[in-house]
């Protein structure tokens, strides 16, 4: 394996595509919780005393940073304990465990049930999301190297062509696999690096059983494990630029190379141990080829169609509204579930009476309306997102205190407020939710949508403005409040 001349294709492949490789990256990352684990690797990779003198730069730099925000003085939330007993005991590892631990030691038997709850979420998440969008990132990269138009929406490729059970299984015989063999440690470091191109073999040929893809997985890594670890020992000075940078650097560059170098590896496997090996399985004439095209890949395979995804879609005002309605009712059954879990309390959150939290509707259909010009600038996008709905929250959270004299929601303590009307965690939420709407969320809801008679859309629409109507007029005047919705979020009264 020449790792020179892979890096130099895997960069050529990286600045072709840029824009579109940091989206992906960026939204895979988030997804799959990749890219924030360098920091504690970077300590077991890095024992020479020049890097060991720029780590303690590093940190005396981060404890100064630290100190500037005021990290002490953030206690709620989720971020604020994290980040706290993150930077006290300076490992993210133990930081997170130290938090965890604390919860399960808390008398609190509201906050061990929603632990106990997040961790069975935790689980089907991981299997059936987490490593589902790993396996359409490897696809996207795999195709990106040669063809100029490959969509973001190849995240989804999995769950697109109706494979996401038998992938998520095959991935989770992965990973039980490898942490059996991990007490071994040169066997664990062995079967890692031996698995290492399941996740490819997966998006090429989803259709492979188990027992296949491991035996192909082996073929394909075999004699070339010392190469795939020196090829990782290679990238160390990226691990030392990402803490250095505070992430900022493999948010823009090193996760996106990481992925490209990678994909090339596959290539180049495959190109040699098909000479040895029969892989015909692997077969795809339209993903191995040496010139770049200025198209899409030929696909051919069958999708879903409420998964065919175009976020350049102009949407008609019946989508609009049912968006408005679709994204306040998320939003009011997301915070009765939260509300529940944290307080035992099963109430009716928002200052309206009906099922709906309009803060939620206004701030997706704003953003997709005002923002619509920027949907080629994913980042920009993120940003802009961030901004808009914050300002949204920022405002309704000021009317509502002046004129109702009371909050229904309240930042005081999170992380980086802003007079506790929002807060960094959010507005963070809020850039994401934002993208993922537009990108993803609005497109797969429009297709929904459409299956509905124009006629018949207009009538849900008209009906649902008249409650809306009937429910604002109550609500100005009869606002809802009470136990689990004002006074428990720290009820202020505006003078």
């Amino acid at each position: 394996m020449d790792i020179k001349n892979i890096k130099k294709e895997s960069k050529k492949s990286f600045r072709r595509n840029i824009l579109r490789i940091i989206l992906v990256s960026f939204i895979a990352s988030v997804i799959i919780n990749g890219g924030y684990h360098y920091s504690s690797y970077i300590y077991e990779k890095a024992n020479n005393k020049y890097t060991n003198n720029v780590i303690d730069k590093v940190n005396n730099f981060k404890d100064s940073f630290y100190h500037m925000l005021g990290a002490d003085v953030y206690q709620r939330g989720i971020i604020a304990p994290l980040f706290n007993n993150i930077v006290e005991a300076d490992s993210i590892t133990v930081g997170t465990i130290v938090t965890v631990n604390s919860m399960v030691l808390n008398n609190n038997l509201s906050t061990k049930i929603i632990l106990y709850m997040s961790l069975v979420i935790v689980f089907l998440y991981y299997v059936f999301v987490q490593n589902i969008i790993k396996v359409g990132e490897k696809r996207y990269f795999l195709e990106q190297r040669r063809y100029k138009n490959t969509k973001v929406d190849k995240l989804l490729y999995i769950y697109q062509i109706k494979k996401t059970f038998s992938v998520a299984s095959i991935m989770f015989k992965r990973f039980i696999y490898q942490l059996l063999w991990l007490p071994t440690i040169f066997f664990g470091v062995k079967k890692y690096y031996e698995y290492r191109m399941i996740p490819y073999i997966l998006s090429v040929n989803p259709n492979l059983d188990s027992k296949e893809v491991f035996s192909l997985s082996k073929k394909l890594s075999e004699s070339h494990i010392l190469d795939m670890i020196k090829l990782d020992l290679s990238f160390i000075g990226y691990y030392i630029l990402h803490i250095m940078t505070f992430g900022i650097s493999s948010l823009f560059f090193f996760n996106g190379y990481r992925e490209t170098t990678y994909a090339e590896v596959y290539i180049n496997f495959y190109e040699e141990k098909n000479k040895v090996y029969d892989l015909s399985k692997l077969k795809d004439d339209d993903l191995y080829i040496d010139e770049y095209q200025y198209k899409n890949y030929p696909n051919t395979l069958e999708k879903r169609k409420t998964l065919e995804v175009d976020y350049r879609k102009n949407y008609d005002v019946t989508s609009y509204i049912l968006f408005f309605f679709t994204f306040s009712i998320i939003g009011w059954f997301w915070e009765v579930l939260l509300c529940f879990a944290m307080d035992g309390n099963l109430v009716n959150r928002g200052a309206m009476a009906g099922p709906w939290l309009p803060i939620y509707g206004y701030g997706c259909v704003l953003i997709l309306l005002c923002l619509k010009k920027l949907r080629k600038h994913p980042f920009i996008y993120f940003f802009s997102s961030m901004g808009l709905a914050g300002v949204v929250e920022y405002l309704t959270a000021w009317y509502l205190e002046t004129f109702k004299g009371m909050r229904w929601w309240e930042y005081d303590g999170y992380f980086l407020n802003i007079n506790g009307r929002v807060c960094l965690e959010g507005l963070l939420l809020f850039g994401l939710a934002g993208c993922a709407v537009t990108y993803l969320f609005a497109p797969i809801f429009n297709n929904i949508y459409s299956k509905i008679s124009k006629k018949h859309r207009i009538i849900i629409c008209v009906i649902l403005l008249v409650l809306y109507g009937v429910d604002l007029v109550y609500s100005t005047y009869h606002p809802n409040q009470g136990n689990g919705i004002t006074t428990t979020m720290n009820l202020k009264i505006v003078n």
